[in-house]
């Protein structure tokens, strides 16, 4: 294994490409971890319909509508939008530009902290104390730093660094 200067000790060395499907798995992951952001979307959406549909109900026919209510229609507009809204579309366009510029990512993994070296960022040391989440998704496990996603793949670990890092994500990150 080699020794890297910035980790005290070393346990696991990785290298890996950033894929879009990756990042929407984990942030796929968050967005069910918090059902009331899901409810309130959903919530949203029937609020939008109403708000669309409230001046044809409330006519004396469908084609004189109620114009003070089909003023509101703006409004059912932009609750549609909101309630679709969806984690991967967010996903997509926060995230799309970044692993363009990060192609491949070598990674090591010590008792100090996560060490990243890309192309455009070489060598940033993030330490398990400024690690505040860790969230796991089918193919991703996910960890959060401040306004940061790390994101690491699964197919990236032999099976046995794959268990070590989840061992070490548990033991330091508060997981869910």
């Amino acid at each position: 294994m080699q020794y890297h200067p910035l980790l005290v000790t070393e346990h696991i060395k990785v290298r890996y490409s950033y894929r879009l499907e990756d990042v929407e798995d984990v942030c796929d992951a968050v967005d069910k971890l918090n059902p009331s952001i899901r409810r309130a979307r959903r919530q949203a959406i029937f609020a939008g319909c109403l708000l669309l549909a409230a001046p044809f109900l409330a006519a004396r026919s469908i084609l004189h509508p109620e114009l003070f209510l089909l003023l509101m229609a703006p409004f059912g507009l932009c609750f549609l939008w909101c309630g679709v809204a969806s984690p991967k579309r967010d996903a997509r366009q926060r995230y799309s530009q970044a692993i363009d510029v990060w192609p491949e990512v070598d990674v090591f993994i010590g008792d100090d902290g996560i060490l990243m070296h890309t192309r455009s960022v070489p060598g940033e040391l993030v330490t398990w104390e400024s690690i505040s989440q860790g969230v796991e998704g089918k193919r991703a496990v996910g960890l959060i730093s401040r306004s940061t996603m790390l994101v690491f793949l699964q197919s990236a670990f032999s099976v046995q660094q794959w268990a070590e890092f989840r061992q070490l994500v548990r033991e330091r990150v508060h997981s869910t």
